[in-house]
């Protein structure tokens, strides 16, 4: 059996690669019509353009398939529990059913998040995501308040409404000031405003079991000495009590080890040069 090259794409045997199909229903003439091969291929590309929307045009170097766990067992029990969370989407949407990954930066958080979110488009096309950092997000909707124009979007409204969100590094707007707090103190009048943009979001989302993916360089105890009661509780309510540690895999056992330390050897060696500055 003869294989075919490299990149070669299979003709579609129905329309000989036209994309549309002759029918022969009784008319004067034949009525053209779009081939199957053809409606798939706009299905994927609608869902190719959805995904680059959501998580930008290097979105295939965040998919489950390329993430590496290493020799860890928690990284390796998100992986299945993230494919589980794909596979019964159908089943877990409807009751808001979401879980918070958390570990230490460059870990791989929101390579895991965004992979889920990536997997569950393709696979539920009628999905629509939104994938957004928590400082990116209070950025924009003080920005909306201060631009006279109005041309900002409404992000709040936006996160609070879209089918699935991921809400990556939350925490990361409280790392400075939050702790420098007296315990039992009130909250900085900034930290006031930024808690309430996010209490906003989940509890709209929780009431109305809207699934929600956290992210965060904290732990849930951690998160507990940031956040207020009542947004504590809806962190819980939008993770489903769910948290899983991601751990950091070393950076000589990453699958792009190799292609790094030749990027370092041929800026770093001694090469020849042609001495302009």
């Amino acid at each position: 059996m003869d294989k075919k090259k490299l990149g070669e794409k299979a003709i579609c045997p129905r329309c000989g690669g036209s994309g549309f199909i002759e029918i022969d229903d009784g008319g004067l003439l034949p009525r053209a019509v779009r081939c199957a091969c053809m409606v798939k291929r706009q299905r994927e590309e609608a869902c190719a353009a959805k995904i680059v929307e959501t998580l930008g045009p290097r979105w295939n170097l965040l998919t489950l398939d390329n993430y590496f766990p290493g020799n860890s067992d928690k990284n390796r029990l998100a992986v299945r529990a993230i494919r589980n969370y794909v596979a019964k989407w159908p089943r877990l949407a409807p009751q808001g059913a979401g879980f918070l990954l958390y570990g230490e930066s460059g870990a791989g958080k929101t390579h895991l998040a965004s992979a889920c979110v990536i997997a569950i488009l393709q696979n539920y096309p009628d999905t629509n995501a939104l994938v957004v950092s928590v400082p990116s997000l209070l950025r924009r909707e003080r920005l909306r308040f201060s631009e006279s124009s109005g041309r900002e979007k409404d992000i709040i409204s936006a996160a609070a409404n879209i089918d699935l969100l991921l809400l990556d590094d939350i925490g990361a707007e409280y790392r400075r000031t939050a702790y420098e707090n007296k315990e039992g103190s009130d909250l900085p009048r900034g930290l006031n405003w930024l808690e309430e943009q996010l209490y906003l979001i989940l509890d709209f989302r929780v009431q109305r079991r809207m699934p929600t993916i956290l992210t965060s360089n904290y732990s849930p105890r951690q998160l507990k000495k940031l956040f207020s009661e009542r947004l504590q509780r809806r962190l819980l309510e939008a993770s489903t009590g769910i948290a899983m540690k991601i751990e950091m895999v070393p950076a000589q056992l990453r699958p792009d080890a190799k292609r790094r330390n030749a990027i370092y050897e041929e800026i770093f060696s001694g090469g020849d040069g042609d001495g302009r500055d």
